[in-house]
């Protein structure tokens, strides 16, 4: 019993220590989330023919992630991940690539509506690509529910991917020009909503700007989803020709100008020293040639002359590496250490238990899959301890366990084709093993020379599927489905 008061009295001891410094220090927040920018794919990371000065920055300013994980190798999943802190697998999120209903649910907090009730300012800008509405979606009429029902208090950008109809920039819960709808397929009319790929950069960017300048006088969560990289290849024309990696390249580069403009609007307005900013991407690169207006302009990947995914082997929607692990970078002067580094494990849906710690914000039992990694981005913050994560799990589209990754380990499940999205399914395939520093290329299966070690994640893989009701269960190196 006095082991019990003395931790209760200990907990309400650091509780009350973690509001007390969240109330003095309630930073802006920005997360700019890149769309499909490989782990090789940045100067800080290794890419030396492209110049990214700006993301590169923070990197020096603040500190740089190497083992940071998306919990899909897909955006919709990710993007779900992300906001409610939870694998977007134990709800079967897959990747829509056709509008579809709101993909957050309403009866839990998710990190825009966590600091949304801090007092905070929320704002989204960029591609959305989580739903608008009910099934089927109205355009003719207000797009409800949309962000503004989930958590933000401002929404400007495009519902899709920029290859996937409608083509369209909506505010809040309208297209920009409401008097000029969609059809109710939402394939043809609204002409003046639609996106301009020469001006996209600039138009969410300076959304985006105009966000931070309004809300200057308060805290503010900034959540910017740039359309760079993902296809369609297509940077700002001043852009075109800049890199030394060819049209690919140049769209870095064009990412790299937006994540400039939010920093220099940052010192502008003299709101660097409070704002904890990061930047990272939702996937690793596409396998596939690059294209500009319809013309192919690189082969295969290298190409361009770099690696998009280097070090690793694999591309978006796959198993490997290459497909979930992601640039990761953060900036808070005078309490991120410049320059610094961390090799701990994170995942993106790590944002929820973070930023609920930054609050100074007891357990709400949501966000199940987050673990806070506020002690390895401010080291000493928390009487020097920093929780490490044992793994982590990771999908490509609906009903996709695709792997486990230990520090040094992963492991791909059976039975899960390794390109599989949207629940569509292929040919099955043994359960395999790969030791990454040894064999970050993914090369040599050991599945059959460690079977402890195989028997260890598959018991963490059942455990993670114990946490919450699920059909599925591991089985003799497979996640098979349980009538």
């Amino acid at each position: 019993m006095k082991c019990s008061i003395k931790h209760i009295l200990r907990s309400f001891v650091v509780a009350i220590c973690l509001s007390q410094v969240a109330s003095a220090e309630k930073p802006n927040i920005i997360v700019i989330l890149a769309d499909d920018l490989g782990y090789g794919s940045v100067g800080s990371y290794g890419a030396a023919v492209v110049s990214t000065p700006n993301i590169d920055r923070i990197a020096r300013e603040g500190i740089r992630f190497t083992d940071a994980s998306t919990p899909s190798s897909v955006c919709t999943p990710t993007r779900y991940g992300l906001m409610m802190g939870e694998y977007p697998w134990r709800q079967e999120i897959g990747l829509p690539i056709t509008m579809a209903p709101m993909q957050l649910p309403a009866n839990r907090p998710n990190i825009a509506s966590m600091l949304q009730s801090e007092g905070y300012a929320t704002g989204v800008v960029g591609k959305w690509h989580l739903g608008f509405g009910d099934e089927p979606v109205d355009w003719q009429n207000s797009l409800t529910p949309g962000p503004l029902e989930r958590g933000f208090d401002y929404y400007f950008g495009f519902p899709i991917n920029l290859n996937n109809p409608p083509v369209v920039y909506i505010e809040n819960h309208q297209l920009i020009h409401p008097e000029d709808p969609l059809d109710q397929n939402g394939k043809t009319g609204a002409k003046k909503s639609q996106v301009d790929l020469d001006t996209v950069t600039d138009v969410i960017t300076g959304k985006a700007v105009a966000f931070i300048e309004k809300n200057k006088e308060e805290p503010f969560f900034l959540y910017f989803a740039t359309h760079q990289v993902h296809i369609p290849i297509h940077p700002a024309p001043r852009f075109v020709g800049k890199s030394d990696a060819g049209i690919y390249g140049d769209f870095i580069e064009d990412c790299d100008w937006s994540v400039g403009q939010i920093l220099d609007t940052l010192d502008r307005l003299e709101l660097s020293e409070n704002t904890l900013i990061f930047f990272t991407s939702d996937n690793g690169a596409i396998g596939w040639p690059a294209t500009y207006k319809g013309e192919q302009t690189g082969g295969k990947d290298g190409d361009f002359g770099f690696f998009r995914n280097a070090p690793w082997s694999g591309f978006k929607f796959g198993t490997e590496q290459g497909g979930s692990r992601v640039p990761f970078v953060a900036r808070w002067p005078g309490k991120i250490r410049p320059s610094s580094e961390s090799d701990t494990l994170i995942s993106l849906v790590d944002f929820y238990a973070t930023f609920r710690e930054l609050l100074g914000q007891q357990d709400d039992e949501q966000g199940i899959d987050s673990v806070s990694f506020l002690g390895h981005l401010i080291p000493g913050r928390k009487d020097g301890l920093a929780v490490r994560r044992s793994h982590t799990v990771y999908h490509a589209g609906k009903n996709s366990f695709l792997g486990i990754r230990e520090k040094e380990w992963l492991l791909t499940f059976g039975g899960i084709p390794k390109h599989t999205i949207s629940g569509k399914t292929g040919e099955s395939m043994p359960g395999r093993l790969y030791h990454l520093p040894s064999d970050p290329e993914e090369k040599r299966d050991v599945y059959e020379q460690y079977p402890e070690v195989v028997q260890r994640i598959e018991q963490e893989m059942q455990d993670e599927l114990a946490k919450k009701e699920s059909p599925y269960r591991v089985s003799n190196g497979q996640i098979i489905e349980v009538d």
